[in-house]
């Protein structure tokens, strides 16, 4: 996650963790025995939870961290950082005995300078008190909060190793974009740590990582390219002046502007300067061109003293009446918005399942955007983002509540943390700077708003709100809209934040004309948005169900807003996003239906019937057809029942005519929802997609299938297995809540409930990698039907760790 170049070292600080779920003050303690600890990798929970039907008291508790790590002969005379990337929510830091510092904020990152407290070649210990009980003076708690905080070391945490003269922060910025190419803007602070002054230069070197759009099946989900580089924040005054700007060059070649530096002994220095670079390769949603950025700092004898590596790129993006101007083009915003929250382990999901769900977001669910609400989300997923270019509007943490003035100044440190640590990422359009679904606070959102445009004056300011009549301080009137049917504009430019979720929840076990209705209510929404040109877009509520407070949900502390459930499986609401994507990326083709008497309107034969005439005419009417909706991006589709063709349909323009790819609807007697539908899709009159819905017959055996069938054994790595009930066709049973046990044999373990049971005709769990290599078998069993296996392999772990 962390790049590192020659003259800086970046190690993996995950492992061999001891872990203590108590709190007493002598734990932070060279000396202390903790041998009886449990030994853990991170990220980790502060405790493994079952998926639903928890309190949050659970997790609601102080704990201790305490690792033993020895620094290489090489770091003699280096400054020597700790840099964690999300502990919830306050976390106390001790090296070697010593109090280092405190950080509070469970959703923002935090370094600490541990130099003087180490000792090179020796044994070191660092002991982290972590506080994740309700601390109603941090963000967002203070109020009730409709998720759920989780806790523990539940990011990534590294140490670095650099020259006490080195890079604490680069900033680029696109200025403007022609044919001709692009004008950056490089912000960058260098400071001097040592009793002497130091003159040299700093450069930007620009290489074009990539000639097309990132290939999804060759989207890496273990990837660890890219990433901020792990900067310090620190004042900076001082500035030098630019020496050059390269000649013009080809867009494949490396790119590199320089600027001379003076730091005086003890000093901090910023240099400021702007360059041109011809024929620059833009970022966008529909080829996401990115450059791999090296700032290096070198001395006037030639010696290199530092230099790190991020992405970065070149894009513009401005609000619009109807769209975001991406790169002088309007783009129509359509996502979802994301919690970061997985089943077992809460927040704490290592890299690959983060970088899963911008997968999912991009190619599964076929959306350009998505709000990461309501808080700062891992850096790991916004790499993946700006991959695949999935635009992001991220905002500070909260819910609802502001609280007093030391609440509000935490609020303050926040977005800044929010801001300086994701400013690089060209997946980000927009800044949220109020905290979500807020009362008006003149003076507090004056503050967000010029605190944002100080620290990036490129981007937009949002703020979430639920109500028309709230004061728009911000660039971008952002509301959320539960109306069912888009209301009028307020302001202009506005963009939709919310909408359906609390409205109509759907569990992925509901009977099927619920799913059917939650769906098409979705199709309904957008298909107000795409008929709307005062509106940049629209995120729904949500992308995924997630853990919450008994104050909210059906009482088994989930919510089900999500068109995917916890574990990232579809509803019908989720085929209906994918099909609204262009064919020439993925064709779809998904029948909403599991084709079963059950969801005929059966209902209409409840009515008193006044004899036997009258009951065959209700029958043999219209209102006895249920109708089957079929999500596909083709342009016709052939439907046979039972062998019999129904012909050729259209899609639904009548009653979707705004949408991309409206549905296609057709109706099947009361009596007749029984056997198979066999649906043939077709575009530009050729055939290009197949599927067949089949009543399911029982289930008989189990299905299961790994997200990945590669792990890296580092301890941390995991992916997600579901199993299924399915008949002897292959349909899965769509009410199926058989008891499954698990095992797993080689290196590896099993994360989650064990046994479980079933909802859906389905469940999930995690497979998370050991430290050794090999091959690691994983059955599912269950009573009165045949089991199943899968195998999935480890790689070594070659990543530089302390």
């Amino acid at each position: 996650m962390r790049p590192y170049l020659g003259q800086r070292q970046i190690y993996d600080f995950n492992q061999q963790w001891k872990f203590i779920a108590q709190d007493e003050p002598g734990f932070k303690d060279v000396d202390v025995n903790d041998g009886e600890w449990e030994t853990i990798h991170l990220p980790a929970p502060n405790r493994l939870l079952p998926h639903k039907d928890f309190p949050v008291e659970t997790y609601q508790f102080c704990s201790w961290y305490r690792k033993h790590f020895t620094l290489p002969e090489s770091a003699a005379g280096q400054r020597i950082v700790l840099m964690c990337d999300g502990a919830m929510a306050v976390a106390e830091v001790f090296v070697n005995g010593q109090h280092l510092g405190m950080h509070a904020g469970g959703y923002t990152s935090f370094s600490l300078d541990i130099t003087d407290a180490v000792r090179v070649g020796k044994d070191n210990v660092i002991a982290i008190r972590l506080d994740s009980t309700r601390r109603t003076d941090v963000p967002p708690e203070g109020g009730i909060v409709d998720y759920m905080l989780f806790g523990g070391m539940y990011r990534n945490v590294y140490i670095a190793v650099h020259h006490p003269v080195y890079l604490e922060d680069v900033f680029l910025t696109t200025q403007a974009v022609t044919d001709e190419g692009a004008r950056l803007r490089a912000q960058v602070e260098v400071a001097n740590l040592t009793a002497n002054p130091w003159t040299g230069t700093v450069s930007i070197r620009l290489n074009h990582r990539n000639g097309a759009a990132i290939d999804k099946a060759a989207f890496d989900l273990g990837s660890a390219l890219g990433s901020d580089i792990p900067f310090d924040k620190s004042a900076a005054l001082e500035k030098g002046a630019p020496i050059e700007t390269s000649t013009p060059i080809e867009t494949s070649a490396p790119f590199e502007s320089t600027y001379e530096v003076d730091l005086t002994a003890g000093g901090v220095s910023t240099a400021e300067w702007e360059f041109f670079v011809p024929g620059a390769n833009l970022w966008d949603v529909d080829d996401p061109q990115l450059y791999q950025v090296t700032a290096r700092l070198v001395s006037d004898s030639g010696e290199v003293f530092d230099d790190a590596a991020f992405r970065f790129g070149v894009r513009t993006a401005t609000p619009h009446a109807d769209g975001l101007l991406l790169n002088g083009r309007v783009v129509k915003l359509r996502g979802l918005n994301r919690h970061q929250s997985f089943p077992y382990v809460g927040g704490a999901a290592p890299k690959r399942l983060q970088r899963r769900d911008a997968y999912v977001l991009k190619h599964e669910l076929g959306l350009n955007y998505v709000r990461t609400s309501h808080y700062p989300q891992d850096q790991s997923f916004l790499d993946a983002c700006d991959e695949l270019g999935v635009l992001v509007f991220t905002e500070l943490p909260g819910w609802q509540h502001i609280g007093d003035e030391a609440w509000q100044n935490q609020a303050l440190d926040d977005l800044t943390s929010l801001i300086t640590r994701d400013r690089n990422h060209p997946s980000i359009f927009m800044w949220g700077v109020r905290i979500n679904e807020s009362r008006d606070d003149h003076d507090f959102y004056i503050a967000t708003n010029e605190l944002a445009k100080s620290l990036d004056p490129m981007r937009p300011t949002g703020g979430v709100r639920n109500f028309r009549t709230s004061e728009f301080l911000e660039d971008v009137f952002t509301l959320n809209d539960f109306s069912m049917d888009l209301m009028p504009t307020v302001h202009t430019p506005q963009l939709i934040t919310e909408y359906m979720g609390h409205m109509y929840p759907t569990a992925p076990f509901d009977p099927e004309p619920r799913l059917v209705e939650h769906a098409l209510n979705h199709a309904r929404i957008v298909n107000s948005l795409y008929g709307r040109d005062d509106l940049m877009g629209a995120s729904g509520w949500c992308a995924f169900d997630y853990n919450t407070h008994s104050q909210f949900g059906p009482g088994d502390m989930v919510c089900y807003h999500g068109v995917m459930d916890m574990f990232r499986q579809p509803k019908f609401a989720a085929w209906f996003y994918a099909s609204q994507q262009p064919a020439e990326e993925r064709i779809v083709l998904n029948a909403a239906s599991y084709f079963t008497f059950a969801s005929a309107p059966h209902d209409v034969m409840l009515r008193e019937l006044i004899d036997i005439t009258a009951m065959e005419q209700e029958l043999a009417s219209a209102k006895y057809r249920m109708p089957v909706y079929v999500f596909s991006n083709c342009d016709e589709i052939e439907v046979h029942l039972n062998g019999h063709s129904l012909g050729r349909l259209l899609p639904d323009r009548d009653t979707f005519p705004n949408l991309p790819h409206p549905p296609f609807v057709f109706s099947v007697h009361g009596y007749q929802v029984c056997g198979g539908v066999d649906i043939t899709g077709y575009k530009d009159g050729q055939q290009v997609a197949q599927t067949r819905l089949q009543t399911p017959q029982g289930g008989t055996r189990l299905k299961l299938r790994a997200d990945d069938v590669e792990l890296v054994a580092d301890g941390s790595d995991m992916t997600q297995v579901i199993v299924e009930l399915v008949d002897q066709n292959g349909t899965r049973s769509p009410y199926g809540n058989r008891a499954v046990t698990f095992i797993c044999d080689g290196p590896g373990e099993l994360v989650g409930e064990n046994p479980v049971a079933m909802e859906g005709g389905r469940m999930g769990i995690f497979v998370r990698a050991g430290m050794v290599p090999g091959t690691i078998r994983v059955i599912a069993s269950a009573f009165g039907v045949e089991s199943a296996e899968t195998v999935i392999r480890t790689t070594l772990d070659t990543s530089p760790r302390l």
